[in-house]
């Protein structure tokens, strides 16, 4: 069982435990073949990206093939290293 996040924590985060928790009784844990879902957001409403430096999330309204965005920690960015905007 994954531990519950402090209640602190954002909504996004607290979906993405507990889906996670939901997917490791289904998947085989530890051979690395079981999907695990991102938190999702808008372009508009990005998390601040000092507080989730080397952060992965999905980008639903990413233009064409850029859905993937990682924060360096001063902003999100895209695969291709641009901003997302």
């Amino acid at each position: 069982m994954v531990p519950v996040a402090p209640v602190a924590a954002p909504d996004w985060f607290h979906a993405w435990v507990s889906d996670l928790d939901a997917t490791a009784g289904r998947w085989p844990i530890g051979d690395g073949k079981w999907p695990m879902r991102l938190p999702s957001f808008t372009v508009t409403a990005l998390p601040d990206p000092q507080k989730y430096a080397r952060c992965l999330i999905f980008v639903a309204d990413g233009t064409a093939n850029k859905r993937l965005a990682v924060s360096d920690g001063t902003a999100w960015r895209f695969p291709d290293g641009n901003p997302v905007s």
